[in-house]
């Protein structure tokens, strides 16, 4: 009787051992894929940073005509405002793509109105297209 005790308390702890080992598997798994989120997070946060900085600088150096400055201006500010909102830990996603889709529709607008600016929204558009394609890929 001794034996079969034994066993049967060496098959209960070994049951043990093994669903331990999977709960330590699994937190380590939930761990990894935290910080993993969170790297992609900060690296997609960057790369949205660096596209909204060329989208400035491309708007900076357009000749805007002087009835077209106040349209600018406002253009300006909705990149400003993506890209502050950007560089804050957890980013509101729909206020970036919100203020994304101002800049396109203006600049589209403005491409189509000033001739002085009609390759603009070429220049553009790529880059609003990869921003969309991080946000939607921001966890």
């Amino acid at each position: 009787m001794k034996d079969s005790h034994k066993i049967s308390q060496s098959i209960s702890n070994v049951g043990f051992i093994s669903g331990g080992i999977q709960a330590a598997i699994g937190d380590n798994i939930q761990n990894m894929t935290t910080v993993s989120d969170q790297e992609n997070n900060t690296f997609s946060s960057t790369e949205m940073i660096k596209l909204l900085s060329q989208i400035e600088k491309v708007i900076k150096n357009t000749d805007f005509p002087p009835e077209a400055e106040e349209m600018k201006r406002k253009i300006e500010h909705y990149v400003t405002q993506s890209k502050m909102e950007a560089e804050i830990k957890n980013p509101d996603k729909q206020f970036i793509r919100t203020k994304l889709e101002q800049v396109s529709t203006d600049i589209e607008k403005a491409s189509k109105t000033f001739d002085s600016v009609s390759n603009l929204w070429r220049k553009v558009k790529p880059l609003c297209l990869k921003l969309l394609g991080l946000l939607s890929n921001m966890v």
